[in-house]
């Protein structure tokens, strides 16, 4: 049996009656930038997540540039970020002026640590971006106590989690805002790429839609120095239709979690990611000392697998950070390794990935 890591051959197939009917519709209307389709997504992806607003953008790097841009950062002002995160977050801070501090994590959550957060905030600290790992719900009231304390912004990072819930609140409806990427991977992905920003503070939405359409109130009308990041009408036209679906697709995510906690629960060599209600599964990531022999002997099974993520941000030279050492990240990076998990993914291949594990640790 062959098992990918990911496909979205099965999801397309699926859903290709839908998705031929959105781009029909857009290719008949002629129109593919900030059309009526674009502004249909924004305000059911608000609705969806609970909140005032939502602009559309080219992707998720750009969201966040855009809302440290939309809050008026400073050159020289610290962004305090998770040190296990894909490297385009200290990207972002780094291409707006801004630090990037690097705090660690919960061993546990793998979310932001808020005792090192806590430990890193200095007077140049302007806010706080918690990134809610592998679509696990960070644990949010330290944060914000801390953010009202020290009169700073909290930014989540909703990359991996489209439709995770923190009690009766979805992600995105957290903080001061929140930016997500519609990356065909993610949980809500498009056709390419596409990101959006989210916040309940519309000055924040103004700023940031003017930011992404060349500082244009209206054509020719510049009021500032933007950019070009906006979502396409047909990009947004899928998502819509995704959009329609993402609540079962997310569901059958956790299912498939519970089936690998069920068959793996007492393989001592591996930690699997705590049950968490609200948690969507992005990724099913587990930790094992033991993680190239294994990832190499489930290749030769036929099983995809894959590494998020095998560096810490603090130890790319490129990033250019000088800091201290975050322990629980640099473990982390060492030793996860995500198994396949994707909503089309059967019951018989989550068996059939959960029993070469176990045969790896010779556990019958």
């Amino acid at each position: 049996m062959q098992i990918p890591f990911f496909t979205l051959d099965r999801q397309n197939k699926a859903l290709k009656s839908m998705i031929d009917q959105a781009f029909e519709e857009v290719m008949s209307q002629g129109r593919f930038i900030l059309g009526g389709k674009v502004h249909a997504f924004e305000e059911k992806f608000a609705s969806y997540i609970g909140a005032d607003g939502c602009v559309s953008c080219g992707n998720g790097t750009d969201a966040i540039e855009l809302i440290l841009e939309g809050l008026e950062i400073q050159r020289g002002d610290e962004v305090i970020i998770p040190d296990n995160t894909w490297m385009s977050l200290a990207e972002a801070v780094k291409r707006v002026g801004g630090v990037p501090v690097c705090c660690d994590v919960d061993q546990h959550t793998f979310n932001l640590s808020p005792t090192s957060v806590s430990q890193s905030i200095t007077d140049r600290t302007f806010a706080i971006i918690v990134v809610h790992q592998y679509g696990r719900p960070a644990d949010i009231d330290e944060l914000l106590q801390i953010k009202k304390d020290r009169n700073l912004y909290l930014i989540e990072d909703c990359a991996h989690a489209a439709g995770a819930k923190l009690g009766l609140k979805n992600c995105g409806n957290l903080a001061d805002a929140a930016s997500f990427s519609f990356y065909p991977t993610k949980n809500l992905g498009a056709f390419g790429d596409g990101g959006a920003v989210v916040s309940n503070n519309e000055k924040l939405l103004e700023r940031v839609r003017l930011l992404g359409n060349h500082g244009q109130l209206s054509r020719d009308q510049h009021l500032l120095l933007g950019r070009n990041s906006r979502l396409d009408e047909l990009q947004a036209s899928f998502l819509s239709v995704k959009l329609s679906q993402l609540d079962s697709f997310n569901r059958k995510r956790q299912t498939i979690a519970a089936k690998y906690r069920e068959l793996l629960h007492d393989v001592d060599a591996i930690r699997l990611p705590e049950a968490f209600e609200g948690h969507i599964y992005h990724q099913f990531v587990i930790v094992t000392e033991e993680r190239e022999s294994l990832m190499t002997f489930l290749s030769d099974q036929g099983i995809g697998t894959a590494i998020h993520y095998p560096s810490t941000i603090s130890s790319m030279d490129i990033i250019g950070i000088d800091q201290k050492q975050n322990h629980v990240a640099k473990e982390l990076s060492d030793k996860v390794l995500s198994l396949p998990i994707f909503p089309e993914l059967t019951m018989e291949e989550v068996t059939f990935v959960a029993k070469a594990i176990r045969r790896f640790f010779s556990i019958g």
